[in-house]
């Protein structure tokens, strides 16, 4: 018997009461959730005004909450579908046995369903020139297709503009502060040793964002020559979430004073969030570098005064152990202050996890990868990613191979839907 059969019960009164408890934990669950989502929907219609800045903080701190509780529920879920895989015990053999086989049922569909007839005729003459042919019935098969949705192009027009006198251009920056298009790759691994981020980002130099994942250090390390060819960039938001965590364990005013400090830091971020690096350099430097350094001045202080086992204790060592790594967003402005675009990316494999038990082997993995690189950028570039997807695979084979860089999600534009015969004659009328 594995170790989670071994601790249930024998007694089947026994069995359907832990079941029982499961459930009413689960809606407890529901209901948490969806009174977090009716908080933060609340406060986002009211984040606009003078206070503006402190909803906003509420905001973050709520949809923490609400992130933690929607992966643990999908834990908890995986958890309970794996105690029901078991087959080791005689209540699982007895049920199995007893229970007939399911079949697939055919979806149902409502009678408005738009329907598209497809007639596939043989002929009028037998194919072995016996006579002509007579209807004598039919075979149908039905298949459900979901059709594309609707496009909306979202046109931005940033406008050049040149001084009269100097004769200079001015124009604002792209939205996104850099001139490359934003994008997400996945990669596959079949477990968590740290020797797949290593080889995936082997040839890789710059600056890795990331929390504090132990298969990460070994591409901080020098070289044989001694040099850096990846430097760390630590995450406020898993910084910020440890705080939360712990004030929310233990109503800790100190931990609350953390939360609101780092907040503060955040305020500024949103009015640099799109501008170019020069200028997120630049307010960084002047506005959020002295309350960065009044934090590890303050951190220091506490955690001089505050048991040194308790999870408090261990966020603070957390920043102050990685503070380089922490403090680079405010020399580099091209450096974010957190890597919650990742965490956005990853989520839904994280919320999903159980879906993804059934890819199959490592190269079912990896083509979901590829799957999931393609998806995630298409909704980073402002697309449907299933209107995306079904224009290019209807068109692939017949696009030049040379021009496949025109299908890439930041490039790419829907063919024109062709001329109709009626509207040529209309015109032509």
């Amino acid at each position: 018997m594995t170790g989670a059969a071994s601790i249930l019960p024998d007694d089947i009164a026994e069995l359907k009461a832990m079941v029982l408890s499961m459930q009413a934990s689960l809606r407890a669950h529901e209901v948490l959730i969806q009174s977090l989502r009716i908080q933060i929907a609340r406060l986002k219609k009211q984040k606009f005004g003078a206070s503006s800045e402190k909803v906003e903080r509420e905001i973050e701190q709520l949809e923490l909450a609400l992130e933690g509780l929607e992966i643990a529920r999908a834990e908890q879920d995986l958890t309970t579908e794996d105690r029901g895989d078991g087959d080791d015990t005689d209540i699982a053999t007895e049920a199995k046995d007893e229970t007939p086989a399911k079949r697939r049922r055919k979806p149902r569909v409502s009678d408005d369903t738009l329907r598209e007839r497809i007639v596939l005729d043989p002929g009028e003459d037998c194919l072995h020139r016996a006579g002509p042919l007579r209807l004598i019935g039919e075979d149908v098969s039905e298949i459900l297709e979901f059709i594309s949705a609707k496009l909306k192009l979202v046109e931005t027009a940033r406008l050049k503009k040149t001084c009269r006198r100097c004769e200079k251009i001015t124009q604002m920056p792209a939205p996104s502060g850099t001139a490359a298009p934003p994008g997400v790759a996945y990669y596959f691994s079949a477990d968590r040793k740290g020797e797949h981020p290593q080889k995936h980002l082997a040839a890789f130099k710059g600056i890795l964002q990331a929390d504090a994942y132990a298969g990460f250090k070994a591409l901080y390390a020098p070289d044989k020559e001694g040099n850096i060819k990846v430097r760390e960039a630590a995450c406020w938001a898993h910084l910020r979430r440890d705080f939360h965590d712990a004030w929310k364990a233990t109503g800790s005013v100190i931990a609350k004073e953390a939360i609101d400090r780092i907040g503060e830091v955040y305020d500024i971020e949103r009015e640099i969030t799109g501008k170019s690096s020069e200028n997120r350099l630049a307010v960084r430097q002047k506005q959020s570098k002295p309350k960065v350094v009044a934090f590890k001045a303050w951190a220091e202080d506490q955690l001089g005064k505050i048991s040194g086992k308790g999870d408090l204790a261990k966020a603070f060592r957390y920043a102050l152990k990685r503070w380089p790594s922490f403090t680079l967003f405010l020399d580099d402005g091209h450096v974010a202050i957190d890597n919650n675009v990742a965490e956005r990316a990853i989520k839904p494999v994280v919320i999903g996890r159980k879906n993804w038990m059934f890819a199959g082997r490592d190269a079912g993995g990896e083509t979901l990868a590829a799957a999931m690189t393609i998806i995630e950028t298409a909704k980073m570039n402002g697309l449907n990613p299933q209107a995306y997807l079904a224009d290019i695979l209807g068109r692939i084979q017949e696009h030049k191979v040379n021009r496949l860089d025109e299908l890439l999600p930041w490039n790419w534009s829907p063919l024109k839907a062709p001329k109709t015969a009626a509207a040529k004659a209309e015109r032509a009328a």
